[in-house]
C-alpha cells in the first residue's frame, strides 16, 4: 500500500509494487517485504523505463499483464504467504 501512495504522490519516480510484476521480473516472491527489496524493485522498474523510454506505469502494466497471461498458479503464492 505504501508503494501505491508514493506512486500517486511521485508518479514519475516510484512504481507500485505488485506480486505479478515481481513474478514477471523473474524474482522469488519474498515472504516479507522490506525497504531493501522495495529499493531493488524501484531501481529495476526505473531501469527498464529508461532503457525503453517508457513511463514507469507503462512498464508496470506491461509486466503485470505478462504475468496475468503466463503465470500458472497464483493460488500457490497466497498459500505460501
Amino acid at each position: 500500500m505504501a508503494s501505491a501512495i508514493l506512486h500517486f504522490a511521485f508518479p514519475l519516480k516510484y512504481p507500485i509494487m505488485d506480486f505479478r510484476v515481481i513474478w514477471s521480473l523473474g524474482w522469488v516472491q519474498p515472504s516479507n517485504y522490506n525497504f531493501g527489496f522495495w529499493q531493488k524493485y524501484c531501481k529495476a522498474i526505473n531501469a527498464i523505463s529508461r532503457r525503453y523510454k517508457l513511463p514507469i506505469r507503462t512498464v508496470e502494466k506491461s509486466l503485470w499483464k505478462y504475468s496475468k497471461e503466463h503465470q500458472r498458479d497464483n493460488s500457490s503464492r497466497r498459500k505460501n504467504n
